[in-house]
């Protein structure tokens, strides 16, 4: 059976952005009754997100939103600009860079706001995918993010047995590539978090549109 969120809104993040602080408030406005669940692409966000003074604000109260930052021009990092991301239900942090282990040091931790994200950009790979699992796994975190380059139907097979094993209810996954599209829906179904788009806003590969993924889903 399909698993959804109350008032029938998907498990998916959607990812929204704003050149402009009103661009970003309309992406929020027309995502609002498919999802509960945002991404905020801070990198994508024009210069006004610099003087915005708390930027969770612009979402729904009851939201559960994503601090992306896909940028080096602003490390999140100790000594950092921790105040654009305060107040963020999860904050992503990638799995190769250093932060993860420059907040976890010396902290307990067991209860934190971060997400873990890897992204397998190459061609697909079973002992790859299975490998980054681990890794992810090894981390305390609130959820844990994969994307994977899938581009034939054995991919998308082979990475539906890897996911099986795993806790539906604290892993966000996406596909890229050829199948990236139909995965997100799969994901969906199977109870997964995923991530979509808003319409001709899309921001990454493979990402399919909201409406286009309730459409699927309905």
């Amino acid at each position: 059976p399909l698993l959804i969120l109350q008032s029938s809104r998907m498990k998916v993040f959607v990812s929204v952005f704003g050149k402009t602080k009103n661009e970003l408030l309309t992406m929020i406005k027309n995502s609002r009754d498919l999802t509960n669940n945002f991404e905020l692409r801070f990198d994508l966000c024009g210069d006004w997100k610099f003087t915005e003074k708390n930027l969770r604000e612009l979402f729904p109260k009851d939201a559960q939103v994503i601090f992306t930052n896909r940028s080096n021009d602003l490390p999140l990092e100790k000594g950092g600009r921790e105040d654009f991301f305060a107040g963020f239900e999860l904050i992503d942090f990638d799995l190769n860079s250093p932060h993860p282990n420059l907040l976890l040091e010396g902290e307990e931790n067991k209860e934190n706001n971060f997400l873990i994200s890897a992204h397998l950009f190459e061609k697909f790979s079973r002992e790859k995918t299975e490998e980054t699992i681990n890794k992810l796994l090894q981390i305390t975190a609130k959820f844990h993010k994969l994307a994977v380059n899938l581009d034939s139907a054995e991919d998308l097979f082979t990475f539906y047995n890897l996911i099986k094993k795993l806790d539906h209810k604290k892993w966000i996954l996406a596909g890229m590539g050829e199948f990236g599209k139909i995965s997100r829906v799969i994901f969906e179904k199977e109870g997964f978090y995923t991530f979509a788009g808003v319409k001709n806003h899309e921001v990454a590969p493979g990402q399919i549109d909201l409406e286009t993924l309730k459409t699927l889903l309905s």
